[in-house]
């Protein structure tokens, strides 16, 4: 949370060359006791040799846990939430991927579920997708949400990647207040 109000704050990341598996792995460990609680399990996969991606890994790691946390709410009792990453080398990104077979995105929320304080979980403060959705932007990447064949959602997340080789930009840069994913 600190790091994140620091962002709104003063708008810049703190990038450095982050493993996208350990990354995951982390949230994985992170939401661990809400699934114990809910009674959910976690299917995690990720690819070998994953390339890297140029991260702030604090608030990558928040934004993450945020769509995690979505998908075990959205669960029944014995169901599976699928995390993935792995590379699209077309694309030079690395996909996060959630998947849960909950009820899906309610009718007609679908437009509003990245808008501050828009919530349809009694409890729910409205601000995770909308801190996600802000903190994917200045990572450069994308997140956007389907219908999961079969029922439930899929969340996905695109950051770019860098090879291991490539000389490093600026240790942290200034993120635009309105930055938009890209199209």
């Amino acid at each position: 949370v600190d790091r994140t109000l620091q962002l709104s704050r003063e708008g810049t990341l703190d990038l450095s060359l982050e493993s996208p598996s350990a990354i995951l792995r982390e949230v994985r460990d992170e939401i661990e006791p809400l699934c114990t609680n809910r009674q959910v399990r976690v299917a995690l996969r990720t690819e070998p040799k994953l390339p890297t991606v140029y991260a702030d890994r604090t608030l990558l790691r928040s934004a993450l846990v945020a769509i995690a946390e979505n998908a075990v709410d959205a669960s029944a009792k014995g169901d599976t939430v699928r995390m993935q990453a792995r590379a699209l080398h077309g694309m030079r990104v690395v996909e996060f991927r959630f998947e849960d077979s909950g009820s899906g995105i309610p009718e007609g929320a679908a437009d509003r579920i990245f808008e501050p304080f828009f919530t349809t979980k009694s409890g729910g403060t409205g601000l995770g997708l909308a801190i996600a959705r802000g903190v994917v932007a200045g990572h450069e990447g994308r997140i956007y949400f389907a219908p999961r064949a079969g029922g439930g959602t899929v969340a996905t997340v695109e950051i770019p990647f860098y090879q291991a080789n490539r000389a490093l930009p600026v240790r942290s840069r200034r993120v635009p207040p309105s930055a938009e994913p890209p199209a």
